[in-house]
């Protein structure tokens, strides 16, 4: 088995290409990208590899681009985008469309002109976390810390005590 040309995106390159950005957009599309048929050439483009096997999709599927760097050129290519949307009958959800902003939250993180930080309510919710009663709760809570682990300094150190406690016999 050959691998595919095109892999789903990992979210942690994904965010790489943000880190550029200093002026961001967020728009929601209604019912999102599935509004859009693809032809046979693009499926094959966006065929979703996994490490089992690959699924030829038939709907547009979700696209991140490298953000612009002039709040000029997001107008020009917000400009294109809507062009298209409207060219192609895709409807925006106008409730959820953000324009013009110095930040974006995005996967769990907020990204600005400065940098990727976790988000403030996703480090809320960890730092709220009840203590652990048992493994599986535990391994949510070491589930959570993994996510972040690119901003938790000797994360593997400090948490090597709580993945010991996973093992079989552990108490």
């Amino acid at each position: 088995m050959k691998n595919h040309p095109y892999p789903i995106p990992l979210a942690n390159h994904i965010l790489a290409n943000l880190t550029d950005g200093k002026f961001f957009a967020k728009i929601d599309l209604a019912q999102a990208y599935l509004q859009l048929r693809i032809d046979d050439a693009s499926a094959e483009a966006q065929t979703i590899v996994t490490r089992r096997e690959a699924f030829k999709v038939n709907r547009l599927q979700l696209c991140v681009n490298v953000p612009p760097e002039t709040e000029e050129q997001l107008c020009k290519h917000l400009r294109l985008v809507q062009e298209c949307l409207s060219e192609s009958g895709i409807r925006a959800n106008k409730n959820k469309c953000i324009f013009k902003i110095k930040a974006v939250e995005f996967f769990g993180f907020v990204i600005d002109a400065s940098g990727i930080y976790p988000s403030a309510s996703k480090v809320r919710a960890i730092n709220e976390t009840p203590r652990p009663e048992n493994k599986i709760e535990l391994q949510a809570v070491l589930g959570q810390l993994n996510f972040y682990h690119n901003f938790l300094k000797d994360k593997a150190t400090i948490a090597e005590p709580l993945h010991r406690l996973l093992e079989k016999d552990a108490e």
